[in-house]
């Protein structure tokens, strides 16, 4: 690509904006919803489209001129009929995708410490849909209260508000740990005071885990399969010792996603009603 000014003008190549001018462009770019009122809109048009012109390969002069006007964006700013116009079909086909029920809850999820419903929950359906996405004997699934943003109440669980609970694209994450790796990731839960798992079992005794059991079974010497996700394995959270796995497997599965499946097929249980939920086990952290 050609970046070199000729004389005074700005050299539009038909794939790009050269120097300035394209730095000018990705600035108005950016701020076009400020300067939509204010900048004319054939110069707006002209510098949004000509780098897409098919074989256009004379220099173009480009001059924009007007003044800026600075809108506060907030509540206060009344909705612009065109552009309500414009995005109500959009909105009503949203509303219908996220209205859609996938399960009954006959109980409220909510978040808790050293364990909730909800994190009870969302790691069950973690750790099945890791095994069925791997096709590997994944024991643990470990996950954490800060990623699960709202509790479910009594009634239908739509698509949106999984939205809400999970509003991040966090993928799953499948590691491999050694026997003594799995000692400390219980420690370590214990020492946060508690996060959402699935497949283990613990008790906190002075900032310690005592008790711990995997699959029902005391740690062996042998490797062990965790999900979690790939914030926690990439350095967040307060459990370091996911970030030393031994090997880690991505199948490119969202958490959320993840959730969406498992629900969506308890209610499709319940034949012709919607399904429910059913409560998970507790006593996993005590």
């Amino acid at each position: 690509m050609d970046r070199k000014a000729q004389s005074s003008r700005q050299v539009i190549p038909a794939n790009g904006l050269d120097g300035a001018a394209r730095r000018e462009a990705r600035r108005l770019r950016h701020s076009w919803p400020l300067l939509i009122g204010t900048l004319p809109a054939l110069a707006l048009i002209t510098a949004l489209a000509l780098p897409g012109c098919a074989g256009h390969q004379q220099p173009v002069d480009l001059r924009l001129t007007g003044e800026a006007k600075r809108i506060q964006i907030d509540k206060n700013l009344p909705e612009d009929p065109a552009v309500e116009e414009l995005i109500a079909p959009y909105r009503q086909t949203v509303v219908e995708k996220m209205s859609a029920p996938l399960a009954f809850a006959p109980v409220p999820f909510e978040r808790d410490e050293p364990e909730g419903m909800l994190g009870a929950l969302a790691a069950d359906l973690v750790l099945a849909r890791a095994r069925d996405v791997t096709g590997l004997p994944v024991d643990v699934c470990v996950l954490n209260n800060g990623g699960l943003r709202r509790a479910l109440p009594v009634g239908k669980i739509t698509l949106g508000l999984v939205y809400e609970v999970m509003p991040f694209d966090n993928e799953i994450v499948v590691l491999r740990f050694t026997a003594q790796q799995m000692q400390t990731l219980a420690d370590q839960i214990a020492a946060t005071g508690g996060e959402p798992v699935s497949g283990l079992s613990l008790t906190i005794a002075g900032g310690k885990a005592t008790d711990v059991l995997v699959g029902g079974k005391a740690i062996e010497p042998r490797d062990y399969w965790v999900a979690t996700s790939d914030y926690l394995a990439g350095g967040g959270g307060g459990v370091a010792v996911l970030w030393e796995a031994e090997e880690t497997i991505r199948p490119a599965v969202t958490i959320r996603d993840a959730l969406v499946y498992g629900l969506r097929a308890m209610g499709a249980a319940g034949g012709g009603e919607l399904g429910a939920v059913p409560v998970p086990e507790m006593g996993r952290i005590r």
